[in-house]
């Protein structure tokens, strides 16, 4: 009897450990100083989706978002960002095409928006939607419907014009019990009480799991799974969707696409329905998936990879970076220790050791964070970053939730009595500036008013004569400056 006992408290133990190893992938929270956390973002802006306030085509280095204090968590879409603040709030910004950002617009915004969620515990993002996990166990849904992702039972079937989106959250039906939720790409997640798993919107790779390929627009059941503590999933509409879920035991479980080795399991077919284990994967406290990869981070704080390298995301050196083809359908180290976060993108990957962030792959709009566009196959550090908690990768962007502020953003707007003054921060150049500024209208007006030959040494130009209670756009440019836009409404 002894011994069985012994056995249990064993087992008991063990799990208790591997609850509390996990629950970081259950929401990603920053630590102590919750309200001295904020947000940077680097990559491709060109949405306003890094939430600095203005628009550019490449952010190269790591700026500030606007307004952000308090941040728990941070999730990355399609050109849009979303942020849950201590206070249970949500904030959102960049481009609104289907109304991402939940305001009841298409009003795209380079600085974080409200769309009035609250008592809001997780927060998700990819493609043109969000979700919301309220903590009372309800999920909340908003943009796209393209393919079923609002799981209210409309679809566009492919279209994007299918009158089906929404502009503001919305409930899903049916759903009460949810702990955690995941945007897959076009397919969504929701983690139930009991362990199970739930998934609505694009099957066309069997990432829902559920032994069909047909698109579900209505919360379904993922086959064979129980004790699931945690999900992660990637797509796009046409030839990738997979998704993986980590069991309380610290084992995987992949289904979906795995034409490029994605699921890690060499075995399983190209178009894989229903879940399948990771062959010699054990020993798991965090998942996160991209188009053509995975990467979990074990208990060990090591981070393994597998899938595709396109751009380097699995961290091989001479595999077909170049390419959409099978990296490695098994499970590799990647040169990364003592991790406490990792994240996934279009092409990417990224982890936190030790309070900085290391990324590596894909870098064609600078989400490496490295001040260049050079890819890279093995991790580099993320410049003027410290005291990092968390990554969140998107399609062409980055974003990191910071205990220690990066630089400010490279422009702001400053209201004045019709007047808005434009600040921007560079390096001695020795270029002359130009700026030009226009009312935001529909359709769009052209810069009808433009100033050139701004003295090099100037840091700032205030616009006057404007009319109050207009929002206008301002940019500035210089050689060696890309062109940066920002807005603000004159007092």
């Amino acid at each position: 009897m002894r011994r069985s006992l012994a056995a249990l408290w064993r087992t008991v133990t063990t799990q208790a450990r591997l609850v509390l190893a996990l629950l970081p992938c259950l929401l990603v929270l920053s630590p102590s100083g919750a309200e001295a956390s904020t947000a940077a973002g680097w990559g491709g802006n060109f949405h306003g989706q890094l939430g600095l306030g203005y628009t550019s085509n490449l952010q190269l280095a790591p700026a500030s978002a606007v307004g952000l204090t308090g941040v728990k968590e941070l999730a990355s879409g399609d050109g849009f960002g979303i942020a849950l603040l201590s206070d249970g709030t949500v904030r959102t910004w960049g481009g609104d095409t289907y109304g991402e950002l939940g305001i009841g617009s298409h009003e795209t915004s380079a600085v974080p928006v409200n769309p009035g969620l609250t008592n809001v515990t997780a927060v998700s993002a990819a493609g043109g939607h969000a979700m919301a996990l309220l903590a009372g166990g309800t999920v909340m849904v908003w943009g796209a419907d393209i393919y079923g992702e609002l799981g209210n039972g409309t679809s566009g079937k492919g279209s994007e014009k299918c009158g089906c989106n929404s502009l503001v959250p919305i409930p899903v039906p049916g759903i009460s019990t949810a702990i955690a939720i995941h945007a897959g790409g076009p397919t969504d997640f929701a983690l139930l009480r009991n362990g199970t798993l739930l998934a609505w919107g694009a099957n066309h790779q069997g990432q829902i799991g559920d032994g069909t390929t047909e698109e579900k627009t209505v919360p379904t059941p993922v086959m064979h799974l129980s004790n699931v503590v945690a999900i992660a999933g990637a797509g796009n509409a046409v030839e990738t969707g997979h998704a993986l879920a980590l069991l309380s035991n610290g084992t995987v479980m992949a289904w979906g696409s795995n034409a490029y080795g994605q699921l890690g399991a060499p075995s399983a077919p190209e178009i894989t329905t229903e879940p399948v284990p990771v062959p010699g994967l054990v020993n798991v406290v965090q998942l996160a998936a991209g188009a053509y990869q995975s990467v979990a981070r074990m208990g060990d704080g090591t981070v393994k990879a597998w899938g595709s390298d396109f751009g380097g995301a699995v961290g091989r050196e001479k595999c077909g970076r170049f390419i959409v083809i099978a990296c490695s359908r098994v499970p590799l180290l990647v040169g990364v220790k003592h991790a406490t976060n990792i994240s996934a993108g279009y092409g990417f990957s990224d982890a936190v050791s030790e309070g900085r962030a290391f990324d590596w792959g894909h870098n064609v709009y600078g989400q490496l964070g490295t001040g260049t566009i050079a890819d890279s196959v093995t991790p580099v550090e993320v410049k003027g970053l410290a005291a990092v908690t968390s990554l969140a990768a998107g399609q062409h962007q980055n974003m990191a939730i910071v205990e220690a502020p990066p630089t400010p953003p490279a422009v702001e707007v400053v209201p004045g009595k019709g007047s808005l003054t434009m600040i921007w921060r560079a390096p001695e150049l020795g270029n002359p500036w130009a700026l030009g500024w226009r009312p935001v209208t529909r359709p769009i007006s052209r810069w009808l008013n433009r100033v050139g030959n701004v003295p090099a040494a100037a840091r700032s130009y205030t616009i006057s004569g404007l009319q109050s209670g207009v929002r206008y756009q301002i940019y500035v440019q210089s050689k060696g400056f890309a062109p940066k836009v920002a807005a603000g409404v004159p007092l």
